[in-house]
């Protein structure tokens, strides 16, 4: 392809996005071989190039990167091959956007261990709620506390004690935001030119 002899700059990252941008348009026609076939022979191999850094601009969100440079296809990336060509690459910022695969995935990786108990809950919830969707909310009518996830049915409820729609936090509080506290790392680390 003509796109893997380019120089690097701005301009091969805005080709492989225009790229991106219009295959994702066709995907769902696509059979699922295919889909792979242009992730595994296209982007990851263009995206691993060491003259294009895996199109990674300081100032993008995990969000940005992701949707930008994979679209559709980003269900078809592992979350390890995701986080080498991003060094600064979160799963918890793009949980909404992962495959269940992608989360189990995400559960596996050695860096789950330095997470606190409330994000690795809201993990095994996106995967158990099987989201994408709207981010669950924590509601206490009256004094009985209850895990709610908007446009969902209840998958269980245990009478006289929590109800729930995912893995329940018998906790008084929701879980902690992953937003806030990789906003607040990614303010500490040096900018890399």
């Amino acid at each position: 392809m003509l796109v893997l002899h380019l120089p690097v700059n701005s301009y091969v990252t805005t080709v492989l996005r225009n790229y991106v941008r219009e295959l994702s348009y066709y995907y769902s026609e696509m059979s699922p071989a295919r889909q792979q076939w242009i992730y595994t022979f296209f982007m990851h191999p263009f995206l691993s190039a060491e003259r294009v850094a895996g199109c990674v601009f300081p100032q993008q969100s995990s969000e940005e990167w992701l949707m930008k440079n994979f679209g559709a296809f980003r269900v078809s990336a592992r979350v390890e091959e995701l986080s080498t060509l991003n060094m600064l690459f979160s799963g918890l910022e793009v949980l909404h956007l992962l495959s269940p695969a992608q989360k189990a995935e995400l559960l596996l990786r050695p860096e789950v261990a330095a997470l606190d108990n409330g994000n690795i809950s809201l993990v095994f919830h996106s995967l158990a709620t099987g989201g994408p969707g709207r981010d669950p909310q924590w509601t206490t009518p009256g004094r009985e506390p209850q895990w709610t996830t908007p446009g969902r049915e209840p998958q269980w409820t245990n009478p006289g004690e929590h109800n729930w729609t995912g893995p329940g936090y018998p906790y008084p509080d929701p879980p902690p935001s992953p937003h806030s506290s990789v906003r607040q790392v990614r303010a500490e680390e040096p900018t890399r030119v």
